[in-house]
């Protein structure tokens, strides 16, 4: 858990007969990354195989896959508020996969068929209907034009422009157009637009048009338009209800189409995922004419497992050599409730394999931290509700994550607010617990100073415990802790509450801490950064109180206006505190990342780790 799994590496040799026994027992396992062999030799061969009709065949599926998962896989809000996201892997019996994936790709070929086909008929449908749109928007405007519009085409020595200008530009427009000789006529659409129509004679049309443009002119196209506009606007009406009606059929056909081959797709979709992973495994394989090898890696505590699958695969015809090395990939081992923060881990980087894992730290604090700074019941309550909004609305893993992280931050947003009596600043007059942040500010910078102490000296822990572990000196650590130690007694003694004899020795431990860093000057200069880190930490209480002050003082506007107007004062309100809402919880979740990522990560986080990917069944149940 404060550690990656321990790994190794692994080499295994079988007869070439039972290389797919091979592979799909590793692939039931889970627990190998088959990677490139190292060192190989001249009697060794690659593998031929094919993966290029199989991988092109998968990404279909997996297009079809996607666009229908959206809807299959939406779930009710009474589902969502429970939780119930957990997806639950495919069931497909062992016999059965062979016969998937020989049936592949007619399943691809008739949905990608019948789906296109809608599709592009809900595309016209979609344009039409928008040039349909556009009439009714243009022949709605031309309603005062109460005479056949096909009068109006363009004649051998005439021509004819309808548009719409400003009703500001019209008076400027007609005194540059009076030196031409053009009728004119105009009706009102609303208080700011005029319709406009042009009638002139040929040899003038281009100097026109010039003069109508630089007044804004919008000229409508009414070529082929026959009838008045009254008229055609009926048609175009019904044109566009038939056109909604089309659409809803198209949307029921399509839905019907993802119900009927829903199963069939999903199952397509991990078989063939499963079948070209284990391809892109086989591709690593060596082998002679007879015997084939691979090599990868896995965790140490999984060994016993995966001979015993091999055993049984081959008839014991198998050979293991196992190693321990350094530059293994990272396998991160976290509890349930710290799984999900890996994502923010891997926001910063992967720990290398002999690096400290500070998930479990992040999952506890992270929480803590942002609660301290939001610390109200009420904008929590408002950040579970983001939650539960995120898991109902979004359909995919990374949102699934973050409504998990969202929702504890969100409780322990709660708890402060019920600890410091903070109801939308107070509102209510709840009683306070511990102490109220406006009138005590002093007690929630001391308390942030003591979270930034314990945070600082637990990311020292951690670079002890890694550096031990990478068999590397742990003198820099070690004085980190004396100075403190030795710090402390000073102090204590300063305030009156140690003996004089204590005193001295706490002096002598602070200057052997301080000259453990003096011998290196680069290390003395850690003395700096390190009282400067925890300083930092101040911004918990910068951030709790503004909120805090920014919520007192919307109450406060908000009351003002109360007798002057209900409406205008509840707005106030309203918009006020979920702006603070929002702005103090960005903050609060910005600021919980840079403490961990720069005071917290910097003391032992190294990075540049390779995540481990098994090779595995993703998505599906072997029966």
């Amino acid at each position: 858990m404060l550690f990656p799994s321990e790994m190794q590496k692994v080499n295994i040799a079988f007869l070439s007969e039972d290389r797919e026994r091979v592979l799909e027992r590793l692939q039931e396992q889970g627990v190998v990354e088959v990677k490139e062999i190292s060192g190989k030799k001249d009697i060794l061969n690659s593998v031929d195989v094919d993966i290029d009709y199989l991988s092109s065949l998968f990404l279909r599926s997996e297009k079809i896959y996607r666009d229908f998962r959206g809807v299959m896989k939406r779930q009710g809000l009474l589902e969502t508020l429970l939780g119930n996201r957990r997806e639950k892997p495919v069931s497909v019996k062992k016999d059965e996969m062979k016969d998937v994936l020989k049936n592949a790709e007619k399943v691809v070929k008739h949905v990608e068929r019948n789906a296109d086909k809608i599709n592009r008929e809900m595309e016209e449908n979609r344009k039409t209907a928008e040039a349909v749109k556009n009439d009714v928007r243009l022949f709605g405007e031309l309603r005062p034009f109460d005479f056949d519009l096909s009068l109006l085409g363009p004649l051998k020595e005439t021509f004819t422009f309808v548009g719409k200008v400003n009703s500001d530009a019209l008076p400027f427009l007609k005194e540059e157009l009076a030196g031409f000789r053009l009728y004119l006529h105009e009706e009102v659409i609303d208080a700011y637009h005029n319709i406009l129509l042009v009638l002139g004679i040929r040899k003038e049309e281009e100097d026109v048009r010039k003069f109508l443009v630089k007044h804004d002119f919008e000229f409508f196209d009414l070529e082929g338009a026959k009838g008045k506009p009254s008229e055609i606007l009926g048609g175009r009406r019904e044109e566009l209800g038939w056109l909604s009606k089309k659409r809803a059929y198209l949307a029921k056909k399509r839905k019907g189409l993802m119900e009927d081959w829903w199963d069939e797709i999903e199952k397509t979709y991990f078989i063939l995922k499963a079948y070209r992973d284990r391809l892109r495994s086989l591709q690593m394989f060596q082998e002679t004419k007879y015997v084939s090898l691979l090599e990868g890696w896995m965790p140490k505590k999984r060994e016993w497992e995966v001979q015993e699958a091999l055993y049984e695969a081959t008839f014991r015809r198998v050979f293991f050599a196992f190693e321990d090395v350094e530059d293994a990939p990272t396998d991160l081992e976290n509890p349930g409730f710290a799984e999900k923060f890996e994502v923010i881990t891997g926001g910063f980087g992967v720990p290398s394999y002999k690096d400290a894992d500070p998930t479990v730290f992040l999952a506890f604090l992270f929480p803590v931290f942002f609660g301290f700074m939001l610390g109200d019941i009420l904008y929590g309550m408002i950040i579970i509700l983001l939650s539960f909004s995120m898991r109902f609305y979004f359909r995919n893993k990374l949102s699934g994550i973050f409504s998990g992280i969202l929702l504890l931050c969100g409780l322990s947003a709660i708890c402060w607010g019920i600890l410091f009596g903070n109801f939308m600043g107070n509102l209510l007059g709840l009683p306070v617990l511990w102490f109220d942040p406006t009138r005590n500010p002093v007690m929630l910078i001391i308390i942030s100073l003591i979270f930034g102490f314990v945070h600082v000296n637990m990311g020292i822990v951690l670079s002890l415990m890694q550096n031990r572990r990478k068999k590397r000196p742990i003198t820099s650590e070690i004085s980190w802790f004396l100075v403190e130690a030795g710090g402390l007694l000073v102090l204590l003694r300063i305030l009156g509450m140690m003996t004089e004899m204590l005193f001295y020795a706490g002096l002598v431990i602070f200057i052997a801490g301080v000259g453990m860093k003096v011998i290196k000057p680069v290390k003395a200069i850690g003395l700096i950064s390190f009282f400067g880190n925890i300083l930092s930490y101040v911004r918990l209480a910068a951030i709790s109180l503004a909120t805090s002050y920014i919520a007192l003082t919307i109450n406060h506007v908000s009351l003002l206006f109360v007798n002057g107007s209900f409406i205008l004062s509840g707005f106030i309100f309203t918009a006020g505190h979920l702006f603070n809402c929002a702005i103090s919880s960005v903050g609060a979740f910005v600021n919980s990342l840079r403490l961990h990522y720069v005071e917290f990560f910097s003391q032992f986080f190294e990075g540049g780790g390779e995540e481990f990917r098994p090779l595995k069944y993703e998505g599906v149940k072997i029966e």
